[in-house]
């Protein structure tokens, strides 16, 4: 049995104001435990306190006489105050941000290396064990909010300071990557020829290249990302850290849906505002299931059943279709669907809100609990069944039996509806309800006018129900 051999990447957002001073001693002991899997190298980008102007991370294999006077030299060159603090190779410089453009000059032309700059960003990197990048820099004794970092196993390119990770990626941005590029020297030149080129052979570099490139041209963080599933040939994750938190991209076809699921959950339980893509689901089930933090988790392509099922705050997307039960037992959050969603889509949903901007099929809303479902499409037949509470919006037109036995949610039409369930009918569109259905448009990015719909309820005769007290049905 031949072992695969990859880079270890580590990131940790703590929600936590009390357990900020420990950051630095958390991602130390998370890169340790992946020396194994990185033994030349190590490197981490720690997000502490913002000092109100912009940190300049320095690099220099020289550092006693590179550093020897040089802040006193630069607050001189640039007309400005500039506080330095020095450990280790590497030195940070404060500054007012409206001077970076002079300070990267002079310091290009001193021959001294800059790795990163941003408001709270501080980046580390050096060759050797991680345990001792980590006691060269006194990483564990570091404070803040959140942080990335990595084990690097060198493959393509030598073992030096310049080629290990972090990557910045612009202010406050940085990169880390495991896995391997196979068209990295053909982006190279393209990327060059942008004004973007890679200063090292390592072919992380060219992804943060990549990544900055993009962003230059207008795009967001979660487009450049998902660019590099486009632009860039090989198998690799990356994890993007901002100031706000950290984004990750994910391959499904050289990751198990289980390692996803747990990923996305661990992250769930630990982090806030973070950016996911997942790349190649070909129609794999229960894809981002039970997750419980405002996250953010696109799925580039189709999936099987029960797709983010159990959500709770997060914001799942899926840019092709759905199986059956996407968004079931739903608790808050969005899910969006851009394509079409199967059987029982929203079903037993609690909270939150399930954008369907194809069809749904049968059963849509099926004993909804206060679940918000908005489809762009027609839904099929015996939509809304026994639905307690919350709105049903159908751009298009609704199948056989809508809202049979329905309880006390809110149905809105707008296209035809072939007949209605038992204890169904039409009702009168009240300004409560037209504000109502406005905001759910709106929320949706639905292009309709809420004048063009009618309103659907119980004629309250099969049942002894009370809105209240849905959750208990």
């Amino acid at each position: 049995m031949t072992e695969t051999k990859m880079c270890g990447i580590v990131g940790l957002f703590l929600k936590k104001e009390e357990l900020r001073p420990k950051l630095g001693e958390l991602l130390t002991d998370m890169l340790v435990t992946m020396t194994d899997r990185g033994p030349d190298s190590a490197g981490i980008a720690i997000y502490g306190d913002e000092a109100g102007r912009l940190k300049l991370t320095v690099q220099s294999d020289t550092p006693e006489a590179t550093f020897h006077g040089l802040d006193v030299a630069l607050s001189h060159a640039i007309e400005s105050p500039v506080a330095m603090r020095v450990i280790d190779t590497h030195a940070v410089l404060t500054l007012p941000e409206a001077a970076e453009a002079q300070a990267r000059a002079y310091l290009a032309e001193k021959g001294i290396r800059v790795m990163g700059a941003g408001h709270a960003m501080e980046i580390y990197k050096e060759v050797g064990l991680p345990r001792d990048v980590a006691r060269r820099f006194q990483l564990r004794g570091m404070a803040g909010s959140h942080g990335i970092g990595h084990t690097r196993m060198a493959t393509e390119s030598a073992v030096t300071t310049l080629g290990a990770h972090p990557f910045s990626t612009g202010t406050d941005q940085c990169l880390v990557h495991n896995g391997s590029l196979s068209n990295h020297n053909q982006m190279r030149r393209v990327l060059s020829e942008k004004g973007f080129a890679p200063q090292t052979a390592n072919d992380t570099e060219v992804a943060a290249c990549y990544i900055s490139s993009r962003l230059a041209e207008g795009a967001n963080l979660g487009e450049a990302l998902e660019g590099t599933l486009k632009d860039l040939d090989g198998f690799f994750t990356f994890v993007v850290g901002t100031r706000n938190g950290f984004g990750v991209t994910i391959d499904l076809s050289s990751t198990t849906l289980r390692d996803l699921n747990s990923a996305l959950q661990a992250q769930a339980a630990q982090t806030n505002q973070t950016e996911w893509v997942v790349e190649n689901p070909k129609g794999a089930h229960a894809i981002a299931v039970g997750l419980d933090a405002p996250i953010e988790v696109t799925v580039k392509g189709s999936t099987g059943y029960y797709c983010a099922g159990m959500n709770k705050q997060a914001t799942v997307r899926v840019t092709g279709s759905a199986g059956p039960g996407v968004a079931e037992n739903m608790m808050s959050g969005t899910v969006i669907i851009d394509g079409d969603a199967s059987q029982y889509a929203g079903a037993t949903g609690h909270g939150g809100l399930l954008v369907i901007k194809g069809n749904a099929s049968s059963r849509c809303g099926i004993s909804m609990k206060g679940i918000d479902i908005v489809v762009f499409g027609n839904i099929g037949h015996m939509s809304a069944f026994m639905a307690q509470s919350g709105n049903l919006v159908v751009l298009g037109d609704a199948g056989d039996a809508l809202g049979d036995s329905l309880y006390e949610a809110r149905l809105f039409v707008r296209g035809s509806v072939k007949s209605l369930g038992s204890d169904c009918i039409e009702k009168e569109m009240r300004p409560e309800h037209i504000e109502i259905l406005r905001d759910l448009l709106q929320r949706s990015g639905a292009d309709a006018d809420p004048s063009e719909f009618k309103r659907y309820g119980s004629a309250r005769t099969l049942y002894n129900f009370h809105v209240d007290h849905a959750g208990a049905y």
